[in-house]
């Protein structure tokens, strides 16, 4: 299964006419469309990280005055407006998916968040970040970050499929997500390049090759020189 990760750069949202939200309306709704003509298997919609889709969800950034701002019911509307054209348009095997995060700015603002793209029909959420990485405190025993964490407390207000992120490096942290009901899936990144085979490899119960973290990641520069892929 493929998906296409579809995002609208970085606007200030407050400075938009109405004109040009509908032109983005109609820009992401042909983006899917075209996504499903081609082949892939559905579209995630990035509400994260800050963007401009993110700046639409987040209370305390999107200062709009029209029915693109005040409630969480408005803050949404961007995608929720052109959801049924994209059901109609595709067929219902068609995965649409919202990234997002838990603080827009509070929890209970991105739990409200989770629970309306829930209401509305979208397939699946991937719990990231907001404007900015969290920094809430975590369960007692809990091995992985923050971030992830904002993942678990997502799944717990929501019935459709959760999935966290964030520095999910070990076979342990993975399951320890998955076998505990924490999350539905997580998603690798970086474990992905230095290990290309992750996942089989955690699937099959067979050593990992661990991403060491870096915090400038060698992929970017020459991934022959990863101290991971190295030491295989």
């Amino acid at each position: 299964m493929i998906m296409l990760q579809l995002h609208c750069g970085n606007l200030n949202i407050n400075e938009l006419s109405a004109a040009e939200i509908y032109s983005m309306q109609i820009n992401m709704m042909q983006a899917a469309i075209h996504a499903y003509e081609i082949g892939f298997d559905g579209v995630e919609y990035h509400f994260a990280h800050g963007f401009t889709l993110c700046k639409f969800l987040d209370a305390s950034y999107n200062r709009r005055t029209d029915h693109y701002g005040g409630d969480a019911i408005n803050r949404t509307r961007i995608l929720t407006e052109i959801l049924p054209e994209v059901r109609n348009t595709t067929n219902k095997n068609f995965i649409v998916s919202v990234r997002m995060g838990e603080y827009l700015p509070e929890s209970k603002d991105g739990i409200e968040i989770a629970k309306i793209f829930e209401n509305v029909g979208i397939d699946l959420l991937h719990i990231s970040f907001g404007m900015q990485a969290p920094t809430n405190p975590i369960l007692e025993g809990f091995i992985c970050s923050s971030m992830t964490y904002s993942g678990c407390k997502i799944k717990k207000e929501v019935n459709i499929p959760v999935i966290a992120v964030n520095e999910i490096r070990e076979e342990k942290q993975v399951r320890f997500l998955i076998e505990n009901d924490y999350v539905d899936f997580t998603a690798i990144g970086r474990g992905m390049l230095a290990d290309p085979e992750f996942a089989n490899h955690v699937i099959n119960s067979e050593p990992v090759n661990t991403c060491s973290g870096c915090k400038n990641c060698f992929w970017f520069t020459d991934h022959t020189i990863c101290p991971a892929r190295s030491n295989k």
